[in-house]
Order: structure tokens, then C-alpha cells, then sequence
């Protein structure tokens, strides 16, 4: 099964997608993503890393490669959920993103296939501009998706096909917003970000090590210990950073954290804030409503989780 994709990069009406669908509504966490490639490139002179996990590290430094000796046409990446995800929009940077003469010094993808777990392939083609695009597509249940490589817009230097990014989970593309990408990817002055996080969400329950234990949350029940603000970081993140974290009922502060480093996970490092219950924090029952989590470093709001506790 095969279809022709319609989707809009910013400019462009897109036809023959559903509207007022929430977008990625099921997502496993990146760092239990698996991410493979059909071949990788080993640079022997300069010693750099062309890895497929760089198209999840959200750094434009770093990208993959292809190995091949002509413009890799039908080289791919995959990423693995392990369970079925539900996706209707990919944010890429398909090219060597480190700066834009780099970028069009090498290969970018032009025309693709995105692969999924029952068969189905959609094809598209990505604008040759140096900036973050969005595929859209209605909501698609699958165990993995495959992004392959049909034509490329040719290098002026170098015969290799890169790509820097594929994102399912950031705010940027939640709300197809390339420019508020581009500003988390690069400060103005060149500088890459100080915004060190990569990802927020809710869980359940925390282990004895501090780390969540499980996946994000589609549904709450009474029972539960604790309820959990996580984020996770870029390696780069100094030890001594430490966020405050505000937990909002509404539009009112009911309950302020501040949280040091609390360990790795395989792509970065973790800060937990949790509570007990929803509600005035030491109190005994649940309260139903809006909530938002804020962390803030440096009196900068760097990301906000909003949610909702409701009955079913």
C-alpha cells in the first residue's frame, strides 16, 4: 500500500489530512527509542561520528550519514518503538546542519518515503532550505517508522547524504513552530542553546535510584504514589545545574521544587520533581482540573508541561 503525501511545509495548504487531531498522541520516550540505519558513514580524516542516534540528540553539530559510494539513494533510518506509537508528524532537518554552508556543501534529502509497521508507505518532498520542515499525515499506528532516501539535492563539495534531525517529541514540532526551532538549535550570536532540555513529560512513580519508572501517562488512577515531572537533558548540562520547578492548580502555584542532577539516562541526564497527590501539597485526596509544571532555570522558563485530571 503506497500513497502519494500532500503535507505542508510552511508555506504550502495541505490537502486530505484530518484537522484538530492531537499530534503525536502516542509516543514512547526518545531515550527508549532504537534507532538503525541501512549503512554509516566512517570518516577516517577528521575522526567525526556520523552515528544514527545523532537524528535524536536535538544538537544540529552532529548528523548521520550514509556510507555509500553514490548520493544513497534508498539508504534509510529506522526508529524502533518496541510497542505501537501513534504519529502524525515528523519534524526533519535533512542535511549536515553543523551551519549552512556545510549544509548545502553536502547532500540533502529531496523526495522520501516514510515505512511503517502494517506496509503502508507515504512519499514526499522536503524544500532545499536550511531550516527544520514538517511532515503531517493522518494518525498512524505503528511498532516503527523508516524514513528512506528517493532523490537528494546534490552537493557542492561532498557526495554524502546527511541528516541531522527526525523529532517526534519536541514543543517545536507540536506546534510545527520552525522558529522557535531554529532559535532552541542556535542563539542568534551562533552559540548553541543554553535551553539543555531535550524532552518533558509526566510519569508515575519514581525508582529507588531517582529515575522515573514508567513510560508517559494516557490515564491516572487514585492509587498511585507519586506524580511526576520529568525532563531530560543533553549531556552537556553542567553537574551543579539545578531548576526550580513550579507546579501550578489553575492559574495558582500550590507547590515550588528546586531539583539538582539526578543521573543519566542513555542520551542524556534526568531531573525528576514529584508530589504526592494533585492537589495543596501534604493533603489527603485528589483534585480534579488544569495543571501545568514549569521548570525554570536562570528565570527563564525553559519548558511547560500542561495536563489535565479528569474523570473516566
Amino acid at each position: 500500500k503506497e500513497k502519494e503525501l500532500a503535507y505542508n511545509t510552511e508555506d504550502q495548504e495541505q490537502e486530505g489530512i484530518e484537522d484538530n487531531i492531537q499530534v503525536n498522541p502516542l509516543l514512547p520516550q526518545r531515550s527508549m527509542v532504537v534507532c538503525s540505519a541501512s549503512s554509516v558513514l566512517q570518516d577516517i580524516t577528521e575522526g567525526t561520528s556520523y552515528n544514527v542516534e545523532n537524528i535524536i540528540d536535538v544538537d544540529l553539530s552532529t548528523s548521520w550519514a550514509e556510507a555509500r559510494q553514490d548520493e544513497g539513494i534508498g539508504e534509510w533510518v529506522q526508529f524502533t518503538f518496541g510497542s505501537n506509537a501513534g504519529i502524525n508528524t515528523l519534524g526533519v532537518f535533512a542535511g549536515k546542519a553543523k551551519d549552512e554552508e556545510t549544509y548545502f556543501q553536502n547532500n540533502r534529502v529531496q523526495d522520501f518515503e516514510l515505512e511503517f509497521s502494517d506496509g503502508e508507505k507515504i512519499s514526499g518532498t522536503l524544500d532545499d532550505k536550511y531550516t527544520i520542515q514538517f511532515i503531517t499525515f493522518n494518525v498512524k499506528q505503528t511498532s516503527y517508522l523508516k524514513f528512506i532516501i528517493k532523490s537528494v539535492y546534490r552537493g557542492t563539495k561532498h557526495n554524502d547524504t546527511c541528516i541531522s534531525e527526525i523529532d517526534l517529541w519536541s514543543d517545536w514540532v507540536i506546534n510545527k513552530d520552525s522558529d522557535a526551532a531554529m532559535q532552541y538549535y542556535k542563539e542568534d550570536s551562533g552559540e548553541i542553546s543554553t535551553d539543555y532540555v531535550i524532552d518533558a513529560y509526566m510519569t508515575f512513580d519514581l525508582s529507588s535510584d531517582g529515575y522515573p519508572e514508567s513510560a508517559r501517562l494516557s490515564s491516572y488512577a487514585y492509587d498511585m504514589p507519586k506524580f511526576v515531572a520529568t525532563v531530560e537533558l543533553s549531556p552537556s548540562t553542567p553537574e551543579d545545574t539545578k531548576f526550580t520547578v513550579k507546579w501550578y492548580k489553575g492559574d495558582e502555584v500550590f507547590f515550588t521544587d528546586t531539583r539538582g542532577y539526578n543521573g543519566p539516562f542513555s542520551d542524556g541526564k534526568c531531573f525528576a520533581s514529584s508530589i504526592a497527590l494533585l492537589t495543596k501539597y501534604g493533603a489527603d485526596e485528589w483534585s480534579l482540573g488544569d495543571y501545568k509544571v514549569e521548570w525554570i532555570l536562570d528565570d527563564k522558563v525553559v519548558r511547560t508541561v500542561e495536563f489535565k485530571v479528569n474523570v473516566q
